[in-house]
Protein backbone atom coordinates (compact mmCIF):
# COMPACT_ATOMS: atom_id res chain seq x y z
CA UNK A 1 0.00 0.00 0.00
CA UNK A 2 2.82 2.27 0.39
CA UNK A 3 4.43 2.05 -3.28
CA UNK A 4 3.11 4.52 -5.83
CA UNK A 5 1.86 2.79 -8.60
CA UNK A 6 2.25 5.70 -10.77
CA UNK A 7 5.67 4.96 -10.50
CA UNK A 8 6.77 1.42 -11.61
CA UNK A 9 8.22 0.74 -14.43
CA UNK A 10 9.61 -2.63 -15.22
CA UNK A 11 12.52 -3.49 -17.58
CA UNK A 12 13.33 -7.26 -18.82
CA UNK A 13 16.73 -8.49 -20.04
CA UNK A 14 16.04 -12.33 -23.04
CA UNK A 15 13.93 -14.87 -20.57
CA UNK A 16 13.47 -12.06 -17.84
CA UNK A 17 11.93 -9.55 -20.71
CA UNK A 18 9.19 -12.55 -21.10
CA UNK A 19 8.67 -12.51 -17.72
CA UNK A 20 7.49 -8.80 -17.40
CA UNK A 21 5.67 -9.01 -21.00
CA UNK A 22 3.26 -11.24 -19.02
CA UNK A 23 3.08 -9.49 -15.79
CA UNK A 24 -0.94 -8.20 -16.56
CA UNK A 25 -1.20 -12.14 -16.19
CA UNK A 26 -0.04 -11.84 -12.82
CA UNK A 27 -1.92 -8.64 -12.18
CA UNK A 28 1.38 -6.45 -11.86
CA UNK A 29 0.22 -3.20 -13.63
CA UNK A 30 3.18 -0.66 -14.57
CA UNK A 31 3.31 2.65 -15.91
CA UNK A 32 6.61 1.87 -18.48
CA UNK A 33 8.12 -0.99 -19.91
CA UNK A 34 11.42 -1.69 -21.12
CA UNK A 35 12.10 -4.97 -23.30
CA UNK A 36 15.85 -6.08 -23.81
CA UNK A 37 16.75 -8.77 -25.87
CA UNK A 38 12.93 -10.26 -25.38
CA UNK A 39 12.01 -13.79 -25.89
CA UNK A 40 9.23 -13.45 -27.43
CA UNK A 41 8.60 -17.34 -28.89
CA UNK A 42 9.53 -19.29 -25.64
CA UNK A 43 8.92 -22.90 -27.00
CA UNK A 44 10.92 -22.31 -30.12
CA UNK A 45 13.53 -20.67 -28.64
CA UNK A 46 14.48 -22.86 -25.66
CA UNK A 47 13.61 -25.72 -27.70
CA UNK A 48 15.92 -24.96 -30.42
CA UNK A 49 18.36 -22.49 -29.34
CA UNK A 50 18.86 -22.16 -25.61
CA UNK A 51 18.57 -26.15 -24.71
CA UNK A 52 18.54 -27.77 -27.79
CA UNK A 53 16.06 -30.69 -28.67
CA UNK A 54 17.55 -33.53 -26.71
CA UNK A 55 17.40 -31.22 -23.43
CA UNK A 56 14.15 -30.46 -24.45
CA UNK A 57 13.27 -34.19 -24.74
CA UNK A 58 14.89 -35.15 -21.96
CA UNK A 59 12.05 -32.33 -20.04
CA UNK A 60 8.91 -33.29 -21.75
CA UNK A 61 10.16 -37.01 -20.36
CA UNK A 62 10.17 -35.38 -16.82
CA UNK A 63 13.52 -36.03 -16.53
CA UNK A 64 15.91 -32.93 -15.18
CA UNK A 65 18.82 -31.39 -17.18
CA UNK A 66 21.86 -31.07 -15.26
CA UNK A 67 24.83 -28.24 -16.12
CA UNK A 68 22.58 -26.30 -18.22
CA UNK A 69 24.17 -23.76 -20.33
CA UNK A 70 27.52 -25.40 -19.07
CA UNK A 71 26.83 -23.13 -15.70
CA UNK A 72 25.93 -25.78 -13.43
CA UNK A 73 22.57 -24.90 -13.12
CA UNK A 74 19.88 -27.88 -13.35
CA UNK A 75 16.33 -27.75 -14.78
CA UNK A 76 13.47 -29.65 -13.68
CA UNK A 77 10.92 -30.92 -16.02
CA UNK A 78 8.20 -28.50 -14.20
CA UNK A 79 10.27 -25.59 -15.86
CA UNK A 80 9.09 -26.67 -19.47
CA UNK A 81 5.86 -27.53 -18.24
CA UNK A 82 5.62 -23.97 -16.62
CA UNK A 83 7.19 -22.31 -20.10
CA UNK A 84 4.17 -24.17 -22.12
CA UNK A 85 1.58 -21.74 -20.27
CA UNK A 86 2.52 -18.61 -21.63
CA UNK A 87 2.01 -17.16 -24.80
CA UNK A 88 4.05 -13.90 -24.48
CA UNK A 89 2.59 -12.42 -27.38
CA UNK A 90 -0.66 -13.15 -26.55
CA UNK A 91 -0.10 -10.95 -23.38
CA UNK A 92 2.27 -8.38 -25.10
CA UNK A 93 -1.34 -7.22 -26.78
CA UNK A 94 -2.51 -6.46 -23.36
CA UNK A 95 -0.40 -3.99 -22.69
CA UNK A 96 -2.97 -1.28 -24.44
CA UNK A 97 -2.02 1.72 -22.59
CA UNK A 98 1.38 0.62 -21.30
CA UNK A 99 4.33 2.37 -22.76
CA UNK A 100 6.95 -0.11 -24.32
CA UNK A 101 10.25 0.46 -25.40
CA UNK A 102 12.27 -2.64 -27.25
CA UNK A 103 15.93 -2.75 -27.37
CA UNK A 104 17.38 -5.52 -29.38
CA UNK A 105 20.89 -6.05 -30.59
CA UNK A 106 21.74 -7.00 -34.10
CA UNK A 107 23.85 -9.43 -33.72
CA UNK A 108 22.28 -11.26 -31.08
CA UNK A 109 22.65 -14.72 -31.71
CA UNK A 110 20.54 -15.78 -29.31
CA UNK A 111 16.93 -14.35 -29.94
CA UNK A 112 16.70 -12.68 -33.55
CA UNK A 113 15.87 -9.59 -34.46
CA UNK A 114 12.98 -10.58 -35.80
CA UNK A 115 11.32 -11.20 -32.10
CA UNK A 116 11.68 -8.03 -31.31
CA UNK A 117 9.46 -6.50 -34.80
CA UNK A 118 6.97 -9.57 -33.97
CA UNK A 119 6.64 -8.04 -30.43
CA UNK A 120 6.79 -4.32 -32.16
CA UNK A 121 3.77 -5.18 -33.93
CA UNK A 122 2.16 -6.85 -31.49
CA UNK A 123 1.95 -4.38 -28.50
CA UNK A 124 -1.04 -2.08 -28.83
CA UNK A 125 0.12 1.21 -26.72
CA UNK A 126 3.00 3.67 -27.32
CA UNK A 127 5.64 1.68 -28.11
CA UNK A 128 9.30 2.63 -29.62
CA UNK A 129 11.79 0.10 -31.20
CA UNK A 130 15.30 0.54 -30.86
CA UNK A 131 18.16 -1.85 -32.72
CA UNK A 132 21.52 -0.96 -31.49
CA UNK A 133 24.43 -2.65 -33.47
CA UNK A 134 25.77 -5.08 -30.34
CA UNK A 135 25.30 -8.81 -28.85
CA UNK A 136 22.49 -10.11 -26.78
CA UNK A 137 23.72 -8.52 -23.64
CA UNK A 138 24.87 -5.15 -25.10
CA UNK A 139 28.61 -6.05 -24.69
CA UNK A 140 30.02 -3.26 -25.67
CA UNK A 141 26.94 -0.81 -26.55
CA UNK A 142 25.50 -1.21 -22.77
CA UNK A 143 25.28 2.54 -22.16
CA UNK A 144 23.60 3.11 -24.87
CA UNK A 145 20.34 0.60 -23.60
CA UNK A 146 20.80 2.17 -20.71
CA UNK A 147 20.33 5.66 -22.00
CA UNK A 148 17.43 5.08 -24.27
CA UNK A 149 15.77 3.11 -20.95
CA UNK A 150 16.22 5.88 -18.41
CA UNK A 151 14.72 8.25 -21.40
CA UNK A 152 11.99 5.67 -21.43
CA UNK A 153 11.35 5.82 -18.18
CA UNK A 154 11.89 9.49 -17.49
CA UNK A 155 9.40 10.03 -20.53
CA UNK A 156 6.43 8.04 -18.58
CA UNK A 157 7.33 7.83 -14.71
CA UNK A 158 6.26 11.22 -12.65
CA UNK A 159 9.65 12.34 -10.59
CA UNK A 160 10.26 10.43 -7.85
CA UNK A 161 10.36 11.65 -4.29
CA UNK A 162 12.79 14.43 -2.81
Amino acid sequence: PRIDASKIGLLGLSFGASTVLCAPETGLKARAVVIWSGVVRLHDTFRDTILGPDKWDLLLQGKSVKNFYNKGFALAPSFVQDLLKYDVLREATKLRHTPVLIVHGTKDTVVPTDHAKELFHKVPGPKRIEFIEDDHVFTDRLSQAITLTLDWFRSYLPACGG
